[in-house]
């Protein structure tokens, strides 16, 4: 009787015994698939990040800067060049390590995001000047240009494929509040009234342009205006050279600042800071700096040797002073293409012509309630 209920009860926990190995199975063979799934989903998120970065750097191009200064016929090829890049970089980060990803192009949507609400979403309705974000989104799905995942281990479920997708929102966050001189390359101790350069950016000519495959300057029309740091015909304090660090500074000194940049260790010594903060939470700030006006046709050698690369240099809304000797109120700093410069020769014919360019190096700063800096600087940032 004993050995009959022994049997009965072996009987009962080896039915258990492989009741409970194959839930067992069963969960490790989900969790497995859980992982893989787990596992797509950041490679998906890597590619979308990706592509939504390089797709928002056409709005630091040179056609997005002619469609800043009106010509909107250009941004059809800021669209093109966005979608190339997206869809370029998104290959180049595969999901599950077997391909490259596919964005279908109806999941790359261009358009304009309000950067300060945090609930706001990419508009492509409004004016194309205006754009500044672009929004990817990567899919592994039921007939999707890559395909649903298909289940390893789950298919004793029923379970035969998963269905992932990822969203990232790059933009083009152009509200700079300042500079930090230390990351900062080619700051050149020039400066222009900010009228006066308003005036050249809206209204300026356009007599030369820029080949970035050759990475050559060439004359003729491009769509991008032109401003003269060396403008005729002004009384002084519209446009002149900044003593940065070293009070009267000679030809040598100026040399050394334009061909090397102006150093850290002299906007330090000048502003008491290496970092300059121009708009801090909306506050305006400006640096009094002091200058000589004009500009010295010794250097034209030394500003020939930028011609074709993308510099600083200084804005001021006012000048006090007499004579050689002026001090100039610091407003901002802007960037661009240098393209020509002459200095010697008729007076008409003398300038240094530098083309508004888009910066997204070291040191630029950024905050929330900073003004839009017109495309010329600011941060490529995942803002979703």
């Amino acid at each position: 009787m004993n050995q009959e209920r022994t049997y009965k009860r072996k009987g009962v926990v080896a039915v258990a015994t492989v009741v409970l190995i194959a839930v067992m199975l069963g969960f490790a063979a989900l969790t497995i698939d859980v992982g893989v799934a787990y596992n797509v989903k950041a490679d998906l998120q890597d590619s979308v990040d990706a592509a939504a970065l390089a797709a928002a750097s056409a709005y630091v191009s040179d056609q997005m800067m002619q469609v800043r200064m009106g010509n909107d016929d250009s941004f059809s090829s800021v669209l093109i060049n966005g979608q190339s890049n997206a869809d370029e970089f998104a290959w180049n980060n595969p999901t599950m390590g077997l391909s490259g990803t596919h964005l279908a192009s109806a999941d790359v949507d261009f358009g304009w995001l309000d950067l300060a609400s945090a609930s706001s979403t990419v508009d492509g309705s409004g004016l194309s000047i205006n754009f500044n974000s672009v929004q990817v989104t990567a899919r592994r799905d039921d007939g999707g240009p890559n395909g649903a995942v298909a289940a390893l281990f789950s298919r004793v479920f029923g379970n035969t494929q998963f269905e992932i997708g990822a969203t990232a929102t790059a933009s083009f966050d152009d509200r700079v509040a300042g500079v930090d001189t230390n990351f900062l390359n080619g700051a050149l101790p020039f400066t222009i009234n900010e009228t006066m350069y308003n005036t050249y950016f809206n209204t300026g000519p356009d007599a030369y342009q820029y080949d970035a495959d050759m990475d050559s300057v060439g004359t003729g029309a491009d769509g991008v205006r032109e401003v003269n740091l060396y403008p005729q015909n002004l009384g002084p304090g519209n446009f002149g050279l900044l003593n940065i660090g070293t009070p009267n500074q000679g030809v040598p000194a100026l040399r050394a600042h334009i061909e090397d940049g102006v150093p850290p260790e002299d906007f330090e010594a000048e502003t008491g800071s290496d970092v300059l903060i121009f708009n801090d939470d909306g506050t305006p700030a400006s640096y009094t700096i002091s200058g000589n006006p004009g500009m010295k046709t010794a250097l034209e050698s030394s500003v020939d040797t930028k011609v074709g690369q993308v510099v600083a240099y200084f804005l001021h809304d006012g000048a006090t002073g007499s004579g050689a000797n002026l001090d100039y109120n610091i407003t901002k700093i802007v960037f661009g293409r240098v393209m020509s410069v002459q200095l010697n020769g008729p007076p008409s014919s003398r300038g240094i012509w530098i083309q508004p360019a888009t910066y997204t190096g070291g040191g630029i700063i950024t905050s929330p309630s900073a003004p839009s800096s017109d495309g010329t600087s600011g941060l490529l940032v995942i803002s979703r």
